[in-house]
């Protein structure tokens, strides 16, 4: 699957959250062992400017034509504007802005310190110690997600586009796709998915009714 199938792309990451469209147009939980709540509806863009609305089947009518009413990308540029409407109209909701990657590719990867810990898991140790870590925050047979975390004082030496690479070489000789994903205000994880040349696939606005 290639990046310009962003779509199909993020129908395979629900599908690492236990989620599914339900044979229509609705998203529904699909059992699994360690499953991602599933919000109320999904604003999203993808990396070529088309846009995409869902919601989950329990999205109540009122809320699906409420959204409906905004442009796509008027969601994902503007969700405060929604939130503060909802909110004088009586209704709390959250919101998450996410971005999403693909590896493309692998790269060499330099092995010096690098220790395996298991399936698709990787650490960095000095002095006896890990300073580092890089693993799947979830994987299937299709595809894995990074989930990658540096000790603070050993931040700025490279280390987490090292354990990266090494993750997404390991994922990606499984014939699986490598995703990699962060909250819209993490600066230090945006700067990440630049070092490492990630293909940007999506941006998202998870909408939850509460």
């Amino acid at each position: 699957m290639t990046i310009d199938d962003a779509p199909g792309l993020w129908r395979v990451q629900l599908g690492l959250e236990c989620k599914a469209f339900d044979g229509g147009s609705r998203l529904a939980p699909v059992p699994c062992t360690d499953p991602d709540p599933l919000p109320t509806g999904y604003a999203v863009r993808y990396h070529n400017g088309s846009t995409e609305l869902a919601f989950a089947a329990a999205a109540p009518a009122w809320f699906v034509d409420r959204i409906g009413r905004h442009s796509t990308d008027e969601l994902i540029d503007q969700p405060e504007a929604l939130a503060k409407q909802l909110q004088t109209d009586g209704h709390t909701i959250d919101l998450s802005h996410f971005h999403t990657y693909r590896f493309d590719g692998t790269a060499a990867v330099e092995q010096q310190a690098i220790i395996r810990d298991g399936p698709e898991a990787y650490s960095i140790v000095m002095d006896g110690q890990p300073v580092a870590a890089a693993s799947s925050s979830r994987s299937n047979d299709s595809a894995a997600e990074l989930w990658i975390e540096t000790d603070p004082a050993h931040r700025r030496h490279g280390y987490a586009a090292v354990l990266a690479q090494a993750w997404a070489t390991d994922v990606q000789q499984n014939a699986k796709i490598a995703f990699y994903s962060h909250l819209h205000e993490n600066a230090a994880s945006a700067a990440l998915a630049r070092h490492l040349g990630v293909l940007p696939l999506f941006e998202i606005i998870a909408i939850d009714l509460k």
